[in-house]
């Protein structure tokens, strides 16, 4: 069986807009066999061909059964019979008849829990060595792929990484309040490529910078919708304007949002609840925060305390981290 999944977005007028195929070449007899569909609308359209089936074939016939050594190559092309400008997703593609959620393992062990100044697991202490890898949400599957089979030949136990990024089409929240299947289902096979190896992640749940979105992201969204809670007097983009985040009440409740969203989702590979996957380490409450307007750190502790205290009420299996880098004064002279 040939499998693959194909999205349009933004959506296609119509569930049968654009003709997609299903291509086999068959390097035995050069020749090309095909199956067509009718695909668009807004969700995935999954294809399928069964290739000992001779029914299933709309171009071409070879013996049946289909013998996969004869199979030189497959191809998923995608013909547009409308005007539409867009991206079209193509994904899952799957041959032998095995569906791609049940090509991992998933992990089985416990969930790595805290005990004074160690860390334990499966009721011992608990040791590894870990690297940062933010940049997986903006990369291929394949370039993940690689780094997880890196850190298992390196003996890496837990890869740190952004679950977050607000703003753009392509961020988990494009618009306030509303997610993007997409990168939801990229961050599921990150989940799903690190526990088939054995390998943990650490992941973050805001940024402090706005080239992802991040607080910046937050309380323009905030003087967009609800200009009344914020200082209008500060500039756009600055200190100030950022260190609104920390107290507004409509951006503390939007991550709120985001984070319900995130740890309570189910893993579209593994079928796992986020909040209930060992595969996860533990939660960045946010990353790097910085409160230039409040060196004395109580803005920043005040938030997170009320956060840390508002995820674990949520998700009471995994670690926390606050995501500080250790410093709120200006100068060496003030530290």
């Amino acid at each position: 069986v040939f499998q693959a999944k194909v999205k349009f977005v933004p959506p296609v007028e119509g569930s049968a807009a654009f003709d997609t195929s299903l291509n086999v070449y068959d390097k035995i007899t050069d020749q090309w066999y095909a199956k067509y569909f009718k695909t668009g609308g807004s969700g995935w359209n999954i294809l399928e061909f069964d290739l000992d089936d001779s029914g299933e074939y709309d171009q071409g016939r070879p013996p049946i059964p289909m013998d996969p050594s004869r199979i030189g190559a497959l191809t998923v092309q995608v013909f547009g019979n409308q005007a539409w400008t867009g991206t079209v997703y193509i994904d899952d593609i799957v041959i032998g008849g095995v569906e791609a959620g049940t090509n991992y393992n998933v992990m089985t062990s416990d969930f790595v829990k805290a005990d004074k100044n160690h860390f334990i697991l499966d009721n011992k202490r608990y040791y590894f060595a870990g690297a940062n890898a933010e940049y997986m949400f903006s990369v291929y599957d394949s370039v993940c792929e690689e780094l997880f089979d890196d850190a298992t030949n390196l003996h890496l136990g837990i890869i740190r990484t952004w679950a977050f990024h607000e703003g753009q089409e392509y961020s988990f929240q494009p618009k306030r309040g509303v997610w993007n299947e997409l990168a939801f289902e990229h961050l599921d096979r990150i989940v799903a490529m690190a526990g088939h190896r054995g390998v943990r992640l650490l992941l973050g749940l805001a940024d402090n910078w706005g080239h992802n979105g991040g607080m910046y992201q937050y309380v323009n969204w905030a003087l967009a919708e609800h200009p009344e809670s914020l200082n209008t007097n500060y500039a756009v983009g600055s200190v100030m304007y950022h260190d609104q985040w920390y107290t507004n009440p409509y951006c503390r409740q939007w991550y709120k949002d985001f984070v319900t969203v995130l740890l309570n989702r189910t893993n579209s590979i593994t079928k796992r609840v986020y909040k209930n996957d060992p595969t996860i380490f533990g939660w960045e409450i946010v990353n790097e925060p910085r409160c230039e307007s409040d060196y004395t750190g109580a803005t920043i502790h005040e938030w997170l305390h009320t956060m840390s205290d508002w995820v674990r009420s949520v998700d009471t299996n995994h670690l926390l981290a606050g995501g500080e880098e250790g410093g709120y004064v200006k100068t060496y002279n003030q530290a």
